[in-house]
């Protein structure tokens, strides 16, 4: 017995247990690579970003944050050359046929129209498909959104036409920028941007006001996308750490 004894704390001294190999993580950010301030959500990815740092440095893991145009992103995960993550995206069956997705960050808030005053759309709308299907009253493509979530365009296939819609993946300065500039009539985005935006002058506030649609309700979980390559044990770590501070999430 006792020369078990010395067998195995001989072991433990030359194979000290370790915790969970440490990784380095790639994080994409939609954004100007050349403008560092492009993310559009300011203090909103600081306060998640720091709660991501702290996860990470936990386990003596790390990550390089890496701005790219929101189009690109998606490759970046379909290629699959690297752990990498992007930050914030929500789920859709497309993508989950090339990347995997950790759990909530956050749930946003249900998807709203930001509409110019003078293009003269309702507060409010029983259904999407009564604004986004309304191309003779609006003349032609008046509305842009740089992602439909899965679950409103599930809404809008189940209808024939053309919706007076069209989405191109751009960032939220972008975004905001096309109807302020007054190329487009209204755009699809989170209640939460909406109300970010008009709340920042009262110009705005006085030129745009935001569209409800009864329909809408649902919120939307936001969470990494991550390549394949992505270890399944890095994902946990994020899941527990984020489950932990914002349990409402589950």
């Amino acid at each position: 017995m006792k020369l078990f004894f010395w067998i195995c704390l001989c072991g433990l001294l030359v194979f000290p247990p370790t915790s969970l190999a440490a990784e380095e993580i790639e994080l994409l950010l939609a954004g100007n690579p050349e403008d560092p301030n492009s993310t559009g959500l300011g203090q909103v990815y600081d306060l998640y970003l720091g709660r991501l740092e702290q996860a990470l440095a936990e386990n003596g893991d790390s990550f390089i944050v890496r701005q790219l145009p929101i189009a690109r992103i998606s490759r970046e995960i379909e290629k699959d050359e690297t752990a990498s993550c992007a930050f914030a995206w929500n789920h859709t069956p497309e993508r989950q046929k090339i990347g995997k997705f950790s759990g909530p960050l956050w749930v946003s808030l249900p998807i709203v129209a930001l509409a110019r005053e003078e293009a003269g759309l309702s507060n409010n709308y029983e259904h999407i498909k009564d604004l986004v299907f309304d191309r003779e009253k609006l003349g032609g493509i008046t509305g842009f959104t740089s992602s439909v979530p899965g679950y409103i365009r599930s809404l809008l296939n189940q209808y024939e036409g053309e919706p007076s819609l069209i989405e191109f993946p751009i960032a939220y300065p972008e975004l905001l920028g096309l109807v302020e500039m007054g190329r487009v009539h209204y755009i699809l985005i989170s209640e939460k941007v909406a109300e970010a935006f008009l709340a920042q002058s009262k110009t705005r506030q006085e030129n745009f006001h935001i569209v409800y649609f009864g329909n809408l309700t649902k919120p939307e979980a936001r969470s990494l996308f991550c390549t394949f390559s992505t270890s399944n044990d890095l994902i946990d770590r994020f899941n527990t750490v984020y489950a932990e501070l914002f349990p409402d999430f589950e």
